[in-house]
């Protein structure tokens, strides 16, 4: 069990290096429990530096980072660094691109409904199966992009939709996504080949 911790989110522009060093060291402190970094800087709106990212890879209870960004370039430079932190990437439309670059696995909301599918991609790379991986990757691709365009309002809709008990949004959120219609097709196509869930 580890706590994956977002970075503070509502004064982003009063945030400096030194800021989310202290209030990540001063988490990991606590030893209550392993602490991993989440950079996801479409929803939380702050970004988290490789410098920063760097630094805090050197504290012995912050073991993780789940980078949602999808931003390759920031796989490349942990990459390079040889960071000691356990790599998961949370961005389905470059889940081989990021194991490439030294990602341990994904974190993927879209493995929510195929769960399958990016485990036989994962599979593939790890077996050095890279043809494979890649014709996974392709496949996969419309639908994890098509979902990290919708949210979480789009990933409860197909659930529902598969009859899975996912409920509704809260509000004042919408219930349904102005992305359904194009993402139909793509979840059908998939289930026909029994590749996802429900």
């Amino acid at each position: 069990m580890a706590a994956l911790v977002t970075p503070p989110r509502y004064f982003t522009r009063a945030m400096s290096k030194e800021a989310y060093l202290r209030y990540y060291r001063g988490l990991a402190d606590l030893d209550a429990l392993p602490v991993w970094l989440y950079h996801v800087p479409q929803l939380t709106h702050a970004d988290l530096g490789l410098e920063v990212v760097r630094e805090l890879a050197m504290h012995d209870n912050i073991q993780g980072l789940k980078d949602s960004s999808g931003k390759l370039e920031r796989m490349a430079y942990y990459q390079s660094e040889a960071l000691a932190l356990r790599l998961f990437t949370g961005h389905a439309p470059t889940f081989l691109g990021a194991l490439v670059l030294g990602a341990e696995g994904g974190i993927l909301a879209a493995a929510n409904l195929a769960p399958m599918a990016y485990r036989k991609l994962l599979e593939a790379w790890r077996a050095g199966n890279i043809t494979e991986a890649q014709a996974w990757q392709e496949k996969l691709f419309p639908f994890g992009r098509m979902l990290a365009k919708g949210g979480f309002i789009l990933l409860k809709q197909a659930l529902r939709y598969l009859g899975l008990p996912a409920g509704f949004p809260r509000p004042p959120y919408d219930q349904t996504s102005p992305h359904w219609p194009a993402f139909l097709p793509i979840l059908e196509a998939l289930r026909s080949e029994g590749l996802v869930v429900g």
